[in-house]
This record gives structure tokens, C-alpha cells and sequence, in this order.
């Protein structure tokens, strides 16, 4: 991901999760939005069988500002448990998890791939 994933508040079809807040002054999501954190930066390269999330997901300087929080840090970890498990059950490498599978098994648990307009109403 890069600074402007983050700023322009970039959507991904293989996203995972949703974030709103970069930890640097300089820099906002455009017009107070978020951005899509996609499921591939949570694959890294040259290693098979392993997901990573949080402050060591494939980012650029900005984009860590933000990824490296405790809530990104939260969401993004729970989509990699959820990949891990999904793997060998379906006989795969986490990289060969369907990243289309993944978002609706996390949807059923009730994570927010949108944000809601009325955060509070169920």
C-alpha cells in the first residue's frame, strides 16, 4: 500500500478491511473518507504459508503511519486468523485463499468492508 491508498482512499476488490486515520499530520484521507486495505499486502513475497498484518504489512512510509495502529493493527490481524484457517481447510497456501471467500466469511462475523452511514443502528 502507499500514500496515496491511503490519501486518496483508494478501494480494493480484494479488500479486508476499512481504516480512516493516518498518524501523521500531514497527511489526511480525502474528505475525512477511508481506504480499503487489500488482501494481498498481507501476503509477503518470497515466503510460502505465512500472512503478516500490522506494522509488518507490505506499506509504504505514510501508509505505516497508519497501518501500524492498534485498530489496523486489530482488523487486519483478524482477517489473516480467518485466512490461515481457511487455507488448509481448502488444501491451499494462505496466497491461494479466495480473497472474494475471505471478505464474505468476515462480513458474516460482523466485520465493516463499508463503513455503515449510521454506526450506531445495527
Amino acid at each position: 500500500m502507499t500514500k496515496d491508498d491511503c490519501t486518496e482512499g483508494n478501494k480494493f476488490d480484494d479488500q479486508i478491511a476499512i481504516f480512516s486515520f493516518i498518524d501523521n499530520g500531514k497527511y489526511l484521507v480525502r474528505d475525512a473518507g477511508w481506504y480499503g486495505i487489500p488482501y494481498r499486502a498481507l501476503i509477503p513475497r518470497g515466503l510460502d504459508n505465512v500472512l503478516i498484518a500490522g506494522r509488518m504489512m507490505t506499506v509504504d512510509t505514510v501508509a505505516h503511519n497508519s497501518t501500524r495502529n492498534t485498530t489496523c493493527c486489530l482488523i487486519c490481524g483478524h482477517a489473516a486468523g480467518a485466512a490461515a484457517a481457511m487455507a488448509p481447510r481448502a488444501g491451499k497456501a494462505p496466497s491461494e485463499v479466495d480473497a472474494e471467500e475471505l471478505r464474505q466469511h468476515l462480513i458474516k462475523g460482523g466485520a465493516l468492508l463499508e463503513p455503515k452511514d449510521e454506526p450506531l443502528e445495527n
